[in-house]
């Protein structure tokens, strides 16, 4: 339902107190600062292996130039998604 599109769309929305916001990523603070070293590991694998909503969708575009960005503006920034094996259950 609604929680799964605003779950699958954090790029474009931000829940506070069970209020949807639309993100702003110039409000954003440095985003690899409050993570732990493990998953800042795993989020700069991971940047820039999806274009940028706002990039493609928004009238004036991203507000963020493209080095800030964790997101690839364009299809020339993108980069292959990294796949981690999954740990196989007996």
């Amino acid at each position: 339902g609604l929680q799964t599109l605003l779950r699958n769309s954090h790029q474009v929305f931000r829940v506070v107190n069970g209020r949807v916001h639309i993100r702003d990523w110039r409000e954003e603070t440095l985003w690899e600062t409050k993570q732990p070293e493990a998953k800042q590991r795993v989020l700069s694998k991971a940047c820039k292996t999806r274009l940028c909503w706002f990039f493609t969708h928004h009238p004036d575009g991203c507000a963020l130039s493209a080095d800030c960005c964790p997101f690839a503006h364009g299809p020339a920034e993108l980069r292959p998604p990294r796949t981690t094996p999954r740990k196989k259950i007996p």
